[in-house]
């Protein structure tokens, strides 16, 4: 069974992933044992400084600020990882936003 959920909102992490991180999109859609969920168009992702994370990229980053990444985005949490295609990463003075049209949580691999 999937759970979607199709609105603008606001969709806050499972407390397993990270209770600071917050994520607005305009779909979510939930496996049925919670291993993963999918957030798809309009995808704002915040991680706030006071979050490790680990940013892994199989492509190239452009040069222009700000600064986007595109092919496979991996960002590494401590509980989860996060899965993107092409990201626009900005860092800013309370974290990182990430902006993105598609982005996949999933259990620590």
């Amino acid at each position: 069974m999937i759970i979607a959920i199709f609105s603008s909102v606001l969709f806050l992490v499972p407390p397993s992933v990270a209770s600071d991180i917050k994520i607005y999109s305009e779909k979510l859609v939930t496996s049925s044992n919670n291993e993963y969920r999918v957030y798809s168009g309009n995808v704002e992702i915040f991680l706030p400084k006071n979050i490790t994370y680990e940013v892994l990229i199989d492509s190239k980053w452009e040069t222009a600020t700000p600064s986007i990444a595109s092919g496979s985005v991996k960002i590494h949490l401590k509980h989860s990882v996060v899965l993107i295609d092409k990201a626009t990463i900005t860092k800013t003075e309370n974290g990182t936003k990430i902006t993105t049209d598609y982005a996949k949580f999933t259990n620590k691999e």
